[in-house]
């Protein structure tokens, strides 16, 4: 069964007080390895006694899970009120991108541990397992809606709804390969990664002429479906 997160954090307080748990956690499944770092670590650690640890989750992977959901939820909400200015959905892609890696930043050490652990597909905070289907799922919506905002122009709904529902899989495949880039990426001011982006963002220019091809929707949509078909 998934782990559903166990509290909402109504209180700047209690805000402050799970990023402290969460840098906490990081810096010990760092030096100490996730599978052997305990929640009486944690507790220890962020100097929280191991029931108010509790309040806010019932295991460190419970910990993770639900800080996918907050920072995603951060994230969607400081896109919608940018305005949207983009003109194509290669551009408001380039910009969610851009946004995602600036929130995300202060938790790389989390992050690049969630990248390790994301190699086993049976690990309750890999991004890919049945454990984070609500974030992921949610992750997919919000592109779903961005690219039917920018493909509904002149076409049928039914064909807007049926292109927008691949493309959101796609978006959603090609920003976590980004990511796991970016963790990797020890260029200064992550260069590399800049190069990658604008590399995606060209690309993604030809999708209009690619699609007229005869047959490669079907061929596109047989690639996004084998490679989600790894999500458990």
């Amino acid at each position: 069964m998934p782990v559903e997160p166990q509290k909402k954090l109504l209180t700047p307080k209690s805000e402050r007080t799970f990023e402290r748990v969460l840098n906490v956690s990081a810096e010990l499944f760092q030096t100490k390895g996730f599978h052997e770092t305990t929640m009486r670590d944690i507790s220890r650690e962020s100097k929280l006694g191991l029931g108010a640890l509790y309040y806010y989750c019932r295991s460190k992977e419970e910990l993770v899970l639900l800080f996918y959901e907050r920072i995603n939820a951060q994230i969607f909400e400081e896109y919608q009120r940018s305005g949207q200015k983009q003109k194509t959905l290669a551009e408001a892609f380039e910009d969610f991108l851009r946004l995602k890696m600036r929130v995300l930043s202060p938790f790389r050490k989390l992050l690049i541990v969630v990248l390790k652990e994301s190699v086993d597909p049976d690990s309750k905070i890999s991004p890919l397992n049945a454990d984070a289907t609500k974030t992921r799922e949610k992750s997919i919506q919000f592109f779903e809606a961005l690219a039917t905002r920018y493909l509904k122009a002149g076409k049928d709904v039914k064909e807007v709804e049926s292109t927008s529902a691949e493309t959101a899989k796609l978006l959603w495949l090609v920003h976590m390969g980004i990511l796991a880039f970016w963790l990797y990426d020890k260029t200064p001011d992550f260069a590399k990664t800049e190069k990658l982006i604008a590399a995606v963002v060209n690309a993604s220019k030809w999708a209009g002429k690619l699609n007229a091809i005869p047959g490669f929707n079907t061929v596109s949509r047989q690639l996004i479906g084998t490679l989600m078909s790894v999500i458990h």
